[in-house]
């Protein structure tokens, strides 16, 4: 199969985009007793999340997928932004595209499940390249489990976007991505870093993902990054609370060798003082952390002490509690659960507490009169945070029937089937 690159101006997006629904899965699962237990401090700064963003025109995009439609309606549904898609039918053929071409994409789109090669195989190839590695890439697929998701994201990529989806999804995602990656290349600053901890975790400096040398010192990191609280970059702890916390036995020796490999890999983006008893530790200026600034967000709600946890009667005014910027803010950060690949007790404690916090919140602002296509979004949302919540389910079909979308609500019934089993 060979490449084919075209303008994209032929298609009507509208036409096609008509049939996409939103399907994008993040993960979690949490109870919905809400706002229970130790709030976290509400000290903290603010910190602004970016407005809707739209795509600048004439974007470099690569799209792989093996399926000639999908690739067409990717086309269509930027055409208006005049991108230039260069479309792929198999890993191979891009790789020979980028062999050839003197003209770096802007971003790259591809699919998962392929023949011959996968999608995870394809970005592994990627990041044997200095120039390649550095290409902002986004799975698109049909694969929108809790594990697919967490794969993906484990792989380092930059987003995810589940098949099927509507042109404003396609668009968002593209451009979160690129501002994102903007951001972290832009010369303004010496170095600029960002760790991801929500949805899967990675360090990106400047721009390129930074890959922790072993488990260890990747645990020692991320453990002490949790430690403080928004707006509180400083850390201070003892030695023995960090070992006893992490690890059931190590020797002293054994420690200091990790924490030695956890300095030398964060050395660009974070400061360290150890002595024989305590750690201080503090993320650097340049250095942006997603947890952090959704805290930041989560901050700035000012909720009742108690929310209705059934739906929808008991919903409160939400047009007195919840800000529609404040709520756009928070979707933008909340890409999923708090270090997905770390189920240990020292993570699961804040993991619950931002799920059970962002859950309170989406419930808050559901709105039963709005039309029932966004209402089933607002629900499905939700339900992405907490999959076991069995009304909210009946809720979301019932919403789905009343939209005449049968398809998805059969589907729907189905996934709430296996929840149950």
């Amino acid at each position: 199969m060979t490449y084919t690159k075209t303008t994209s101006k032929a298609i009507n997006s509208k036409a096609i985009n008509s049939k996409a629904v939103n399907l994008t899965t993040n993960t979690t699962s949490t109870t919905s007793n809400v706002l229970q237990g130790q709030r976290m401090n509400s000290s903290k700064k603010t910190v602004s999340v970016p407005e809707k963003i739209q795509l600048k025109n004439n974007l470099n995009i690569l799209c792989v997928d093996d399926d000639d439609l999908m690739l067409e309606l990717i086309e269509a549904q930027l055409a208006s932004f005049e991108a230039r898609i260069t479309k792929c039918t198999s890993v191979q053929a891009a790789k020979e595209f980028l062999e050839s071409t003197e003209n770096t994409p802007d971003v790259i789109l591809c699919d998962i499940m392929m023949p011959e090669t996968i999608g995870y195989e394809f970005h592994d190839y990627l990041k044997t390249d200095d120039d390649l590695v550095k290409i902002p890439f986004i799975y698109v697929t049909a694969l929108y489990s809790e594990r697919h998701y967490r794969k993906g994201m484990l792989q380092g990529a930059d987003g995810y976007l589940a098949k099927p989806f509507s042109q404003q999804e396609l668009v968002q995602e593209i451009g979160h991505v690129l501002k994102r990656h903007a951001d972290y290349t832009s010369g303004a600053q010496e170095m600029s870093a960002y760790i991801q901890l929500l949805g899967g975790q990675s360090v990106r400096v400047n721009g390129v993902l930074e890959g922790a040398p072993d488990r260890g010192a990747e645990q020692v990191i991320y453990y002490l990054i949790l430690q403080g609280e928004s707006g509180q970059r400083n850390v201070s702890i003892k030695r023995s609370d960090v070992m006893t916390t992490l690890w059931e036995s190590i020797s002293q020796s054994g420690f200091r060798s990790v924490l030695s490999r956890a300095k030398r890999w964060s050395d660009s983006w974070a400061n360290w003082h150890i002595d024989r008893t305590t750690i201080n530790f503090s993320l650097k200026e340049h250095v942006h952390c997603d947890l952090y600034l959704l805290e930041d967000v989560l901050d700035t709600f000012k909720l009742p002490n108690e929310l209705p946890d059934k739906l929808p009667d008991e919903l409160l005014d939400t047009k007195q509690i919840i800000d529609k910027d404040k709520l756009k803010n928070l979707n933008e950060l909340y890409q999923g659960e708090l270090l997905p690949s770390f189920p240990e007790a020292w993570a699961g404690s804040r993991r619950t507490y931002l799920a059970e916090t962002v859950k309170s919140i989406y419930i808050a602002a559901l709105n039963p009169s709005a039309l029932p296509r966004r209402y089933a979004r607002a629900i499905k949302r939700i339900l992405d945070i907490d999959p076991d919540d069995f009304d909210l389910w009946e809720e979301y079909i019932t919403t789905l029937s009343k939209a005449g979308m049968e398809q998805e609500a059969q589907r729907a019934k189905t996934q709430l089937e296996q929840q149950q089993n």
